[in-house]
């Protein structure tokens, strides 16, 4: 997973590796026992995992379509015998097969104890990928910025509120952004064909991602084959840069959506007229009727910024007294400053976006699809503000890390002094993470 660079070495490289180790367990610690909800699933996503499961240990009728699903077992089973249409929440067994595997091999195991640390260690590992990936990016000369960028790197993306909502209530978004950056990992080690499994493999987990990574690749694609230029060629990954590997990568981008309707058109067919009860695209996006109340515009759907909602910092306020008021303050001024700090990430993110012009296949798909994805559902971001904002903790990670490079170069600062003062910076930065952290809901 670790990638070392040309300065590293092996023995920073290991020494890194196990500071990563070192902070994880620590923040596990101090979560664990501070946080207000803790680090444990909160019960609805206990509930989804137990029924996804139940499903496939006991062969449910779903698996012949490639489906688990969210509902109680019994009740889908006395649908289906009452010969009535079928409509569940459907979702891949894809997400579920380790914790099947654990219970079918023991069934007396606490799957929500196991889980939640499986779950983290995921999200640490991504964490690490893109510490790795921003030391790539960044390529510091000095032994001393080989440590101290990537671990700040590290530390910013595992503390965010975005990654601490993944520890309560995973998402797919965790498993998409772990095969995406390992194949961005592999595809910097000149493993084209492991590179492009793991991009494949990362769209069966989230095919949605895919599908905007696809559209980036594929709308340069069609302006190139019209205005007869090679635009797309230097976007594409090292080893993959000619007009076969466009194809490519166009093809793993898109076949995960490809399987996806398969699988739903042929389970809608089928005997059981098994329905997908999840919201329809206008719905998501926020256009199908005025009644869609949940849909705020572009502001509302840009609240990830913030870390969480602003609405929280108002709720359980029954009596309005000075002391609710400090609270209610301070709240809000914890969401508003990390939507500042946000917006800085941001200008990091593009600034190494024009800087860096050999990474722009890996920083303008990201973003691009980012983007994208946020513009154009905007209830869905509005709504769901804690599954699809954590693929921003890498923005943020790496954007913050690289305007921080890039001012220590413009100030012309020594390593020691960019370090001492660097380092108060971050700690500011991550005590406002865990600050927001702390007035996540309850539902996560």
């Amino acid at each position: 997973m670790t990638n070392y660079l040309h300065n590293s070495g092996s023995v920073i490289g290991s020494f890194r590796l196990s500071l990563y180790v070192l902070i994880s367990s620590c923040y596990w610690a101090f979560m664990r026992a501070h946080a207000p909800l803790g680090i444990a699933w909160r019960p609805f996503h206990t509930q989804r995992v137990f029924n996804a499961v139940n499903h496939m240990v006991n062969g449910s009728p779903l698996l012949s379509y490639g489906f688990t699903s969210w509902n109680d077992l019994h009740e889908v089973a006395n649908t289906i015998s009452s010969g009535q249409p079928v409509e569940v929440y459907l979702v891949s067994p894809l997400s579920y097969w380790i914790q099947a595997a654990l219970v079918s091999a023991k069934p007396a195991i606490d799957l929500s104890r196991v889980g939640v640390i499986g779950d983290y260690l995921l999200i640490c590992c991504v964490a690490a990928l893109s510490a790795e990936i921003a030391l790539q990016l960044i390529r510091p000369r000095e032994a001393i910025f080989s440590l101290f960028w990537p671990l700040s790197a590290f530390a910013l993306f595992l503390a965010s509120p975005w990654s601490y909502r993944m520890m309560l209530a995973p998402w797919n978004e965790v498993s998409w952004l772990f095969f995406y950056l390992v194949a961005i990992q592999f595809f910097l080690l000149n493993r084209q064909r492991l590179g492009l499994c793991s991009l494949l493999l990362a769209g069966l987990y989230q095919w949605q991602w895919s599908i905007f990574v696809f559209l980036f690749y594929g709308i340069i694609y069609v302006i190139d084959l019209t205005l007869d230029r090679k635009v797309i060629h230097p976007l594409l990954p090292p080893g993959l840069q000619s007009s076969r590997g466009a194809i490519q990568v166009l093809a793993v981008t898109l076949l995960p959506a490809i399987v996806a309707f398969s699988q739903g058109l042929t389970a809608s067919s089928s005997s059981l007229h098994v329905k997908h009860s999840g919201s329809n695209l206008l719905f998501r996006i926020g256009i199908d009727s005025l009644n869609n109340i949940h849909h705020g515009g572009i502001l509302a759907a840009m609240q990830f910024l913030g870390g969480n909602r602003v609405s929280l910092c108002f709720q359980a306020q029954a009596v309005v007294n000075v002391t609710n008021k400090i609270a209610i303050f301070n709240c809000v001024a914890s969401i508003a400053g990390l939507f500042i700090l946000s917006l800085v990430a941001i200008i990091g993110y593009i600034w190494l976006c024009s800087s860096e012009r050999r990474y722009h296949w890996i920083t303008l798909p990201t973003l691009w699809s980012f983007s994208s994805f946020f513009l154009l559902f905007q209830q869905s971001y509005a709504v769901h503000l804690q599954g699809y904002s954590f693929v921003f903790a890498f923005i943020f990670a790496v954007g913050f890390i690289f305007l921080l490079v890039r001012i220590r170069m413009i100030i012309g600062a020594t390593p020691v002094l960019a370090v001492l003062f660097c380092l108060p910076l971050v700690m500011g930065v991550l005590i406002n993470f865990i600050r927001v952290s702390y007035v996540t809901g309850v539902n996560g």
